[in-house]
């Protein structure tokens, strides 16, 4: 099983304010814990995959998941912009308000199968 693509589109002409407008991505709880030769073993890691927002909003990494985690976030367009959260320690969140227009893949450099 190929691990799973997640991105954060952020967009320049977005108006509208959804009702999750709060901006927080988990890491759901069992992320570390991936197991690729069981079938029913965890195969999301975020409770979303993508979101939608305007440039100067702030996202959070809120970690659910028993272990610590570390959280990389790359612009598509412009690879060379480059994130790292740092440690987000269980029930600790990371934040960050992202400036440019782009779409922001994330994923955890600790476990290969977060992304």
């Amino acid at each position: 099983m190929t691990g799973i693509s997640i991105t954060l589109i952020i967009i320049s002409f977005v108006s509208y304010i959804p009702v999750w407008s709060e901006n927080i991505i988990t890491i759901i709880p069992g992320s570390s814990k991936y197991d690729t030769k069981n079938p029913f073993s965890v195969t999301r890691f975020f409770n979303t995959s993508f979101f939608l927002i305007s440039p100067n909003q702030n996202i959070t990494f809120h970690n659910e998941d028993k272990v610590g985690h570390y959280i990389f976030i790359i612009n598509q367009k412009r690879p060379e912009i480059k994130i790292d959260s740092g440690l987000i320690e269980p029930k600790k969140s990371f934040s960050i308000i992202l400036h440019e227009t782009g779409i922001y893949n994330y994923s955890s450099p600790i476990y290969s199968h977060m992304k």
